[in-house]
């Protein structure tokens, strides 16, 4: 009963990483190839064969876990995680793509962290361009008069400044 509830768990967890399918991005570029080629008696060793050391490798319980980013010249990224039982065969793989371009990356610019604090809610988007020194990118779709702005924040990896708008004034700040 354990190992299949922690099955479901990992189940859970792993879903949503591969919520972007493994179809219709980029099927073209030979990283991704070799992705979707690889069947499910991989080991992890043969995988590490395949795509080299990977960015991460964890273990959980009786599973094993290793992720790869893939960046691609166009500017679009995609991180592969591929999940392995205890008896060391691939159970799941799922894909997650990325495209910075769409969202204004690579950035050009980035927010320090002494800018960030600077502002505050009740502030317009207006006067935080002005701190920050650039627009930000829209993130989301905008709901009523909500509008939800991305900046990259300097030093920080993987992090972004994000402020919510509500009829144009700040009312929502994280970092």
């Amino acid at each position: 009963m354990k190992k299949l509830l922690s099955i479901i768990l990992c189940a859970i967890f792993l879903l949503p990483l591969s919520a972007c399918g493994e179809a219709g991005y980029m099927t073209d570029n030979a990283e991704i190839n070799k992705y979707l080629a690889l069947d499910f008696n991989k080991s992890p060793e043969d995988v590490k064969k395949i795509f080299g050391e990977p960015e991460s490798e964890s273990k959980k319980g009786n599973f094993y876990f290793l992720s790869y980013d893939i960046s691609l010249p166009s500017g679009q990224w995609f991180i592969f995680s591929i999940m392995f039982a205890e008896n060391k065969k691939m159970i799941h793989r799922g894909v997650n793509f990325y495209d910075f371009v769409d969202w204004g990356f690579p950035p050009k610019q980035f927010v320090s962290l002494e800018q960030y604090k600077k502002v505050s809610k009740g502030m317009t988007y207006k006067e935080i361009v002005s701190i920050f020194g650039m627009e930000g990118v829209t993130h989301g779709q905008q709901v009523d008069s909500t509008t939800v702005y991305r900046w990259p924040l300097k030093d920080s990896q993987y992090s972004d400044i994000e402020i919510t708008f509500i009829d144009g004034v700040a009312s929502r700040l994280t970092a």
